[in-house]
């Protein structure tokens, strides 16, 4: 990207220091009163365990969301605590607390917004509902948050009009999406977001898909009935996307022997784990070591930097269509 970190003495007194990581952009300090949309500032936040703010306003309409841990939120005297694929909306007039639950790593991604129309375009979305949304594939609105995290940092003639699109489309894929959460759905997907930190958190334990569904308390043939529903993908696939992501970096570090990288992501039989290996990246534990421990950038042939990529990132938000 083509932006220069910021010191975090030379940030705006709003943002937060209670970060492990950020990257802010700062498009417009003297934003027209007569323009309909402008885009301020924006970011991305991995929050520090002790996340805290506390405010009683803010000068700006600003959206957020996470897209990773777990927060809870205080807006209109409302308490609650969100997950991954929680977006929500604050006001100049809304007093708000945000705070890190700590149970895992907190990233979300906030826009600051300001302009004549700006209560008009967040009507649809947001303020109407006068809540957070959950929104089920919410692989689309972290992309879109990403994309506008790039089109911000790169600060260019055209930053601001491109950052002001990406706003209304996310806006607008908010609107679609949230439209199934009722309460039914809400329950159902915050049910498949605790299966799924449990298996990305002890993937490299769990030796079968019935301990995931014993461990959450729910039977196995709703468990699988969730992904299907919100990720189109099968608890099987999510844990061995886990497993063989952990291994291809255990094996490029060359540090273990192929059986113990076996043992060390949940293989107790290494010949199995080779078997599921090669059928995941279409060659051997032994022979992709060799192969792409060439230098911290391995070229991979395309299938196997197609089932690398697959891997490296959590299903739903590696594909269009899951999985």
């Amino acid at each position: 990207m083509n932006s220069i970190p910021i010191p975090k003495t030379s940030l705006p007194t709003f943002v937060s220091q209670q970060t492990d990581d950020a990257e802010y952009y700062f498009l417009n300090h003297s934003p027209s009163p007569h323009e309909d949309l402008t885009v301020f500032c924006g970011g991305m936040e991995r929050c520090a365990e002790d996340y805290l703010i506390d405010r009683t306003s803010l000068p700006y309409y600003t959206i957020e969301f996470v897209a990773q841990g777990t927060c809870r939120i205080t807006l209109d005297n409302k308490t609650m605590n969100l997950g991954p694929g929680s977006v929500y909306c604050y006001g100049p007039s809304n007093p708000h607390r945000i705070e890190n639950l700590g149970d895992g790593p907190l990233i979300k991604f906030f826009v600051c917004l300001q302009g004549r129309k700006v209560t008009d375009l967040l009507w649809q979305s947001f303020l109407k509902h006068n809540r957070p949304l959950q929104v089920p594939e919410y692989r689309w609105i972290h992309d879109l948050f990403r994309m506008l995290q790039d089109c911000g940092q790169r600060n260019g003639t055209t930053a601001q009009s491109s950052c002001q699109l990406i706003v209304r489309l996310i806006l607008d894929r908010v609107e679609q999406l949230s439209s199934c959460a009722n309460n039914q759905c809400h329950q159902a997907l915050m049910t498949y977001q605790r299966c799924r930190s449990f298996i990305s958190e002890n993937f490299a334990t769990i030796h079968s898909v019935a301990e995931v569904a014993e461990h959450c308390a729910i039977h196995r043939a709703y468990l699988a009935q969730l992904f299907t529903k919100f990720a189109q993908t099968t608890p099987s696939q999510l844990l061995n996307h886990y497993k063989m992501n952990a291994a291809a970096k255990l094996l490029l570090e060359g540090k273990l022997l192929v059986k113990e990288v076996a043992a060390a992501v949940g293989f107790d039989d290494p010949f199995h784990f080779s078997q599921s290996f090669k059928k995941f990246y279409g060659i051997s534990p032994r022979n992709f070591a060799g192969q792409y421990r060439i230098s911290e950038t391995c070229f991979l042939s395309e299938c196997a930097a197609n089932a690398f990529r697959e891997a490296t990132s959590p299903p739903e938000l590696s594909r269009v269509a899951g999985g």
